[in-house]
């Protein structure tokens, strides 16, 4: 496993803008340049680039996740050019780069990448899985074999008394 990470961190470029060693999982077309997701930003933000195409270079099955080209080709629906890059925590919508930029609604609301969103909600998942399987059915199970012993009880019961009755019919 660790040398599999290792292989990873390896095929990760540098930012072509910044030059810090950091996650870079977009590339725009046009440029030809990897990009970290600040400088993914400012390069969607800059009137000069506004109509460059980025793709997303994360493998799908990094992070657990299995979507990813669909993550990041999801359009916005009010800019139709930009692409839903993040996800507004406080509107609780897909946002893209134009939706967040200064002065635009969702500027000063807490958002997230739609990456981050993504693993976010696949660890709600695996927590809540976790729970059902560690407290929900075994108390299920405690509730089944509580019915199906009170089933039996009553079941002996009603055959005793039957049985009472079936005594009397007879004397």
């Amino acid at each position: 496993m660790a040398l599999f990470e290792s292989l990873q961190k390896a095929q990760i470029p540098f930012c072509s803008f910044c030059k810090l060693e950091k996650n870079t999982e977009w590339k725009c077309i046009d440029c030809d340049k990897h990009l970290c997701y600040e400088c993914k930003m400012f390069h969607l933000w800059n009137i000069n680039w506004t109509e460059h195409k980025l793709i997303c270079t994360r493998s799908p099955f990094a992070e657990g996740l299995s979507h990813s080209e669909e993550l990041a080709e999801t359009c916005c629906t009010k800019h139709e050019n930009y692409y839903n890059t993040n996800y507004c925590l406080s509107c609780k919508q897909l946002v893209c780069p134009e939706c967040i930029a200064l002065g635009s609604l969702h500027f000063k609301h807490d958002n997230i990448t739609l990456f981050k969103c993504h693993e976010q909600s696949l660890k709600e998942l695996e927590n809540l899985t976790e729970k059902i399987e560690n407290d929900v059915f075994p108390n299920i199970q405690n509730k089944m074999d509580s019915l199906i012993s009170l089933d039996i009880s009553f079941e002996e019961k009603y055959e005793a008394e039957r049985k009472k009755l079936k005594n009397r019919q007879k004397s």
